[in-house]
Order: C-alpha cells, then sequence, then structure tokens
C-alpha cells in the first residue's frame, strides 16, 4: 500500500531528492490506477501528495492550502474538473493569495476541451494516458523540478 504525506518515510525512500515540505502535490483523481501511477511519479522525484477520489473532496483540501500544484481529473464525482477549478480560483481571487498551477488531466480527445480548461482557470492540460515527459516539462515549468542538463525530453513550450 503506498502512503503519501509521511515526510520520514519518504524521506528515507528517496534520500537526497528530499523536497522542502511546502513542496506538495494534490492528486485529485478517482481512477485508484491514476492515482498511484501519479503518486509514485512525484515520490520518484521526491515531491510528496496527497489524495483526493473527487473533486468536492479536491477543492476541500485546496482550501487548507500548502500545495504548490494541483493535477485534477477532468470526471470525477460528486464535482467535476471544471468546477472544482472555477470553485478554487473564484476562492483565490476573492483572498487575493497567488494561484496555485492547476493540470487538468482527461481521457477525452476533444480538440475544444484544452480551451475550455483553460478558460475555467487551469493552468494546463494534459491528455491521458498522460506522458511523464509532459508532466514533467509542466512541473519543471512551475518550479517544481529543475530541469535535467542533457534531457531531451524536458520541453520548455507552454502546454496547450
Amino acid at each position: 500500500m503506498l502512503k503519501t504525506n509521511n515526510v520520514n518515510q519518504q524521506a528515507a525512500e528517496v534520500g537526497s531528492k528530499q523536497p522542502p515540505p511546502s513542496e506538495i502535490v494534490l492528486i485529485a483523481d478517482d481512477n485508484p490506477v491514476s492515482q498511484l501511477l501519479l503518486s509514485r511519479y512525484f515520490l520518484n522525484l521526491g515531491i510528496h501528495t496527497d489524495l483526493a477520489r473527487d473533486g468536492a473532496r479536491a477543492v476541500s483540501l485546496a482550501k487548507m492550502g500548502g500545495y504548490s500544484l494541483i493535477v485534477m481529473d477532468l470526471y470525477m464525482p460528486k464535482m467535476d474538473g471544471l468546477t472544482a477549478t472555477r470553485t478554487i480560483r473564484a476562492r483565490e481571487q476573492k483572498l487575493g493569495g497567488p494561484a496555485v498551477p492547476i493540470l487538468i488531466v482527461s481521457v477525452s480527445d476533444d480538440s475544444e476541451l484544452g480551451a475550455e480548461c483553460l478558460q475555467a482557470g487551469a493552468t494546463a492540460y494534459l491528455q491521458k494516458p498522460i506522458s511523464f515527459a509532459a508532466l514533467q516539462a509542466a512541473i519543471t515549468r512551475w518550479g517544481l523540478l529543475s530541469p535535467v542538463a542533457g534531457d531531451s525530453h524536458v520541453q520548455t513550450t507552454s502546454a496547450p
């Protein structure tokens, strides 16, 4: 069983890759396989994760603050990713705080969906299955990961 956001356990597992405790990613996805893959990906980078199985829980956790990035599935129970993103952005505007990057992910191949996600307040949109090179490029762009010298998979262009 994968445990997330346990600083001592993760520090032992990732050794010197340990990020500052403030770097925590919220993964909002109702699919346990997606949660596991994303959690392990971030853990391998030394980044801690919290999990939400629906959009309403993601909004609740986001209200508590402390996240460096939110990875949000588009289609979830109780509240979809677009509504959750709009709700998070409205609260950020009301409080006047910084906007946490929100990366919306979806299996949909609708060409207009990316624009709709950005209009809802998402920072970027990626189509599932997620290319970990694209995910790495996105989190590098947001300052959660330093670019790897000579890594041809790290892209610096904006996500669609």
